[in-house]
């Protein structure tokens, strides 16, 4: 579904989970949450895609799944991947490993960018790097705090940290 979306639609996909109401740990809960998780991954997907044009010196021109239309979200995919990203962490699901990690890889994918470190910079307030600190802290925290952790929950969490440290050092 989201793989013929153009990015600036997935964000908006994004943003209109915050309006849905479900209690946490039930099956509606949990289908926003993959909802949110698959958004995340499919403009990874298109950041791969653009860096891998990028390095074989291609542009695309057009949007897949939709030839009339400029793709005029190419320049700008990585700002809205940091909005994507910054909203799931500030506004959707800031207790969820699996959709903060996915956020946290998708602002790793991003950081080099030349436009994302300005607004890191120039927009502190929404996109400071506070932000993914506190959300990592956090999971720490649960971690840490699991009475009996399980397997999973154990390497999610590694996992999460592994890709924090990828972030601040990008």
């Amino acid at each position: 579904k989201y793989s013929k979306m153009a990015p600036h639609e997935i964000l908006d996909e994004i943003k209109s989970l915050k309006g849905l109401v479900a209690e946490e740990n039930s099956e509606k809960f949990s289908s926003f949450q993959s909802q949110c998780h698959a958004c995340l991954k499919t403009l990874a997907k298109l950041c791969d895609e653009k860096s891998e044009e990028e390095k074989g010196g291609k542009r695309q021109n057009t949007q897949k799944g939709s030839e009339e239309q400029p793709y005029n979200d190419v320049e700008k995919l990585e700002l809205i991947c940091q909005e994507a990203a910054y909203f799931v962490l500030q506004n959707l699901y800031p207790n969820d490993d699996g959709v903060v990690s996915g956020a946290i890889s998708l602002l790793a994918l991003v950081a080099k960018n030349d436009d994302v470190r300005q607004r890191h910079l120039q927009e502190a307030d929404e996109y400071g790097l506070d932000v993914p600190v506190k959300v990592l802290q956090a999971a720490m925290k649960r971690a840490k705090n699991a009475d009996k952790p399980e397997e999973v929950a154990e390497q999610l969490s590694a996992e999460l940290q592994r890709r924090g440290c990828l972030l601040f050092g990008a």
